[in-house]
């Protein structure tokens, strides 16, 4: 199953989330061309995958697809959940 991605008032693109086990496996991500991934963009993004990760339980966030890309100097002192 798909899941819109919002980001505010805006569509940003879709993403394809599983639980496997202790696992949430995001098995595709599809961000609309018009969208520039930046700094603050990605910071909202990944809270909110931390958020969903602990609502469904997970220890973990395995990715079978690309990983968004910030387009902007990613912020070092901000640390993700591995």
């Amino acid at each position: 199953m798909f899941y819109r991605i919002l980001h505010g008032d805006k569509f940003i693109g879709r993403i394809e989330p599983r639980k496997v086990g202790n696992s949430l496996e995001i098995r595709g991500l599809w961000i609309e061309t018009s969208i520039k991934w930046t700094r603050e963009l990605d910071e909202v993004f990944y809270s909110c995958l931390d958020r969903f990760e602990t609502y469904l339980n997970t220890e973990s966030v395995r990715w079978l697809c690309g990983k968004p890309k910030c387009l902007t100097e990613p912020n070092k002192n901000r640390a993700r959940k591995k």
